[in-house]
């Protein structure tokens, strides 16, 4: 484990990762919450909300697996969270705006189609990157992710449930996984 960690890399996209995840789990926890609490969606409505993000997420990741020969996972990963933090920018203007339910809906599509590129980017990146130890690998890479970023779903209620919260802590999460992947890599380079 110890050698998987000292490869600066691989610890970049362990993090990116992390931060993402923070970002999606707000999501995932608070949604359902402020589509029928704030936007008076019943619980029919909310599952076509969730459905169609879900499939979103399906229908990237597929696009990955076909496009990856042609186009880096890197380049994947850096669109995936930029197309996500566009998305969560979207929510959270939307609910500072008060917009209707269906403007944070199509924004969430944005942020939960992106995560297939996310999270693929990432697993393949840090599977590539600890081949040497592959199970150690995932394990880094799944543990840290989920026990990380499952902080976003207790953040998300401490913050009120609001529409707000939930893309203020998605904007953040996804912004900031954003950062570390555009720029991380070039502040690894120029410490050698």
């Amino acid at each position: 484990m110890g050698s998987l960690l000292r490869i600066p890399r691989f610890s970049l996209y362990l993090a990116t990762s992390c931060v993402a995840t923070v970002g999606f789990f707000a999501y995932i926890a608070t949604s359902a919450f402020v589509f029928q609490t704030w936007y008076g969606y019943s619980t029919a409505r909310y599952t076509l909300v969730f459905a169609t993000n879900a499939s979103c997420m399906i229908i990237s990741t597929l696009v990955f697996g076909k496009i990856v020969g042609r186009v880096s996972e890197d380049r994947l990963l850096t669109v995936g969270l930029a197309v996500a933090t566009v998305g969560s920018a979207g929510v959270l203007s939307a609910a500072l705006l008060h917009a209707p339910g269906w403007v944070v809906w199509v924004c969430l599509a944005l942020v939960t189609g992106a995560q297939g590129l996310v999270i693929t980017g990432s697993a393949t990146r840090t599977q590539a990157l600890g081949q040497a130890s592959p199970g150690t690998a995932a394990a880094l890479a799944g543990g840290l992710a989920f026990g990380v970023g499952g902080l976003g779903t207790p953040l998300a209620g401490l913050l009120g449930g609001t529409p707000a919260a939930m893309g203020g802590i998605m904007l953040a999460g996804l912004g900031l996984g954003l950062v570390l992947q555009t720029v991380g890599p070039r502040l690894l380079v120029r410490d050698r």
